[in-house]
């Protein structure tokens, strides 16, 4: 999955530093209904990995309920999560004040584009002929 995910990252131009990938699993103890989630290093999915997911739930376990369970308790494996994000370069909050007075910036809204009106950090109030 993260092969995947690096692969789809380059296609759309991002790699090296620009491309990130994330590994989590959920976890938990058998006949429970709730999972925890912890990270998962880079390397093969073996019995090395295992093992290191299986001490990171139990001290996730732990530092989330007090406690944990003894050895012999199994635990399952209920779910991998591969999640690919690209960087963009320039990507951040403008500087303060790099917005003249009127300026406007095409913003990306929940499910469409609209043209916004660029207010001044400083400014503590909007101007008067904007709503």
């Amino acid at each position: 999955m993260a092969e995947q995910a690096r692969a789809q990252l380059a296609s759309e131009g991002f790699s090296g530093t620009r491309a990130r990938i994330q590994r989590s699993a959920a976890l938990h103890y058998k006949g429970q209904s709730y999972e925890l989630v912890v990270p998962v290093p880079d390397g093969a999915i073996d019995e090395r990995m295992v093992a290191v997911l299986e001490e990171a739930f139990a001290a996730e376990h732990e530092r989330t309920y007090g406690h944990r369970a003894g050895p012999e308790e199994p635990i399952e494996l209920v779910a991998i999560q591969v999640v690919g994000s690209g960087l963009r370069e320039g990507a951040g909050v403008p500087e303060r004040g790099s917005s003249p007075p009127g300026a406007s910036r095409e913003s990306n809204l929940e499910r469409c584009k609209a043209e916004c009106a660029a207010i001044d950090r400083e400014m503590k109030t909007l101007p008067a002929d904007k709503p």
